[in-house]
């Protein structure tokens, strides 16, 4: 997590990557978000970037039960598709499998070294983080807040519509409640980098008629002073939207 202006994902991916070799294991980037050994995927990341700070998160799989991974996650086939893969488990891989006797304390030991090489040392961070309480109870707050089961399953309301696609830049799902053919709510989930201008599709869509040529306009002229690359976004979405002609 860091300010937009020091999110560099090249130099994040540079921490797992060095540390992976540090283990003697041979490791690359392959597509956006992901990184492979030996052509499978041992680490999938996400982004989130806003107005004023940025975050990414991933997994990094050492010795993972694989077989119930496969059965528990639920991967979109339009993904699956544009990869060109039958199945998650084809294509991921166990570090550990790679280095026999690799645990997940040799893992957290190298990505440690690997931060520090990169980024310098983190004992001042840390000694700010024992001694700002304000910080702390924040922490705290966001934790309980992110943590509770209303965040994580009271969110996802019963939508009449459902609408899903992937493009080259991420996925996307729109949900819409209506009312009298009119938008009462609408939700967007994204994996896609410029998570302000994603969550702010909901709020300009409600209200509107649930009429695609309408929305889709909306979503250009919300874009119309954007960026290069969303512009590009909210010409696809509008293109297709106008295609489901509903």
């Amino acid at each position: 997590m860091t300010g937009r202006e020091l999110f560099d994902t090249e130099r994040h991916f540079n921490v797992i990557l060095s540390a992976v070799r540090s283990l003697g294991i041979d490791a690359g980037k392959s597509g956006r978000n992901d990184l492979v050994a030996q052509g499978r995927k041992f680490s999938g990341n996400a982004f989130c970037i806003r107005k004023h700070g940025a975050n990414q998160h991933g997994t990094i799989l050492v010795s993972a039960d694989l077989d119930n991974m496969t059965k528990y996650l639920q991967v979109s086939e339009e993904k699956m598709r544009s990869k060109g893969v039958k199945s998650v488990r084809a294509r991921v891989v166990n570090l550990s499998e790679l280095k026999p006797g690799l645990t997940v304390d040799d893992m957290v030991q190298a990505l440690i070294e690997a931060f520090r090489k990169e980024y310098g040392s983190t004992a001042d961070v840390e000694e700010k983080l024992r001694k700002d309480r304000e910080s702390r109870e924040a922490l705290e707050e966001l934790y309980c807040k992110y943590s509770s089961w209303a965040w994580r399953y009271g969110e996802a309301p019963d939508f009449d519509v459902t609408y899903e696609t992937r493009f080259p830049w991420g996925g996307v799902e729109i949900g819409f409640m209506l009312r009298n053919a009119i938008v009462s709510k609408a939700i967007v989930y994204s994996d896609a980098m410029d998570a302000a201008w994603i969550e702010s599709l909901a709020g300009i869509m409600e209200g509107m008629r649930f009429n695609a040529e309408e929305l889709a306009n909306r979503i250009l002229g919300s874009a119309a002073e954007a960026p290069g690359d969303v512009r590009s976004m909210a010409e696809d979405l509008a293109c297709w939207l106008r295609s489901k002609s509903f």
